[in-house]
């Protein structure tokens, strides 16, 4: 017999839950909010197309300040669409597939259990 019960310790079920709800849920969720902004949309069809891009480089594509392009990446971040990383002084951006590949299952998960599309109507 185990010595954890969860009856004892119901603390690590809510922290599973938690973060089950983050992953399930609120990607998704976060994911669509940050794609509802055209701008945003803008920048991460700027950062797949090639490497890896600083702000400021995004910014001279763009009619946009620097700081509201790095505003815009931080909700793109948030939402795990793009990642940061340092080299030297710059700071670059790139594009995080797994938020949107995540989210195209999430849309297709009810329609798969529900059958053919005919079935909906």
């Amino acid at each position: 017999m185990s010595r954890f019960s969860w009856e004892d310790n119901p603390r690590p079920r809510r922290a599973a839950f938690g973060r089950l709800w983050q992953k399930l849920i609120l990607t998704p969720i976060a994911v669509f909010a940050a794609l509802a902004d055209a701008r945003r949309r803008e920048l991460l069809e700027l950062l797949a197309l090639g490497p890896d891009a600083s702000a400021g480089g995004l910014a001279a594509m763009l009619p946009v300040s620097r700081q509201a392009v790095e505003q815009h990446l931080a909700v793109l971040e948030e939402a795990r669409l793009v990642t940061r990383r340092r080299s030297g002084r710059q700071v670059l951006f790139s594009v995080r597939p797994e938020g949107l590949i995540a989210t195209a299952g999430w849309l297709g998960g009810p329609r798969h259990r529900l059958g053919d599309s005919k079935n909906l109507r």
